[in-house]
């Protein structure tokens, strides 16, 4: 926002102009997931708002998401290894990655220490603007701290 009182820019305009970039494009990227990866998603912001920013594994967003499609009467519930397997489309898209880069091939992939690379409260916004997001789906995601 330039003008006479702000002829120029400053670092912090490029700062503030990269993180807003950055968020449309991650907040289109989110809105692009399936339902499946979603609840994922929503399942380790879940998880991190309960541990306080902790860390977290696939069988822990695993378990959270079955507890939700359990007390869920509109969302489908997706065996173990197509779950995984959405949660590797995650781990690719750099939604989530290892909690420390040193442990990578030391444990089964399962149980492999993992981090949410996007802000929580950029995902409560992707569910509320995710296309036909199933009613369900979208007060679990804009919900805090529990399952």
């Amino acid at each position: 926002r330039l003008g006479l009182r702000k002829p120029f820019l400053d670092p912090a305009d490029f700062v503030r102009s990269r993180k807003m970039v950055a968020g449309d494009s991650t907040l289109a990227m989110l809105q692009g997931l399936s339902v499946l990866e979603l609840c994922l998603v929503v399942a380790m912001k879940h998880l991190v708002d309960i541990s306080g920013g902790g860390t977290f594994n696939f069988e822990m967003v695993y378990n959270e998401y079955k507890k939700f499609t359990q007390r869920s009467h509109s969302v489908e519930f997706f065996s173990k290894p197509v779950a995984l397997k959405a949660f590797e489309h995650l781990v690719s898209l750099e939604f989530v990655g290892p909690a420390d880069s040193g442990s990578s091939g030391r444990s089964l992939k399962e149980y492999q220490s993992m981090v949410l690379n996007v802000d929580e409260e950029l995902v409560s916004t992707a569910v509320q603007l995710y296309p036909s997001c199933p009613t369900e789906v979208a007060r679990w995601g804009t919900s805090r701290g529990m399952a």
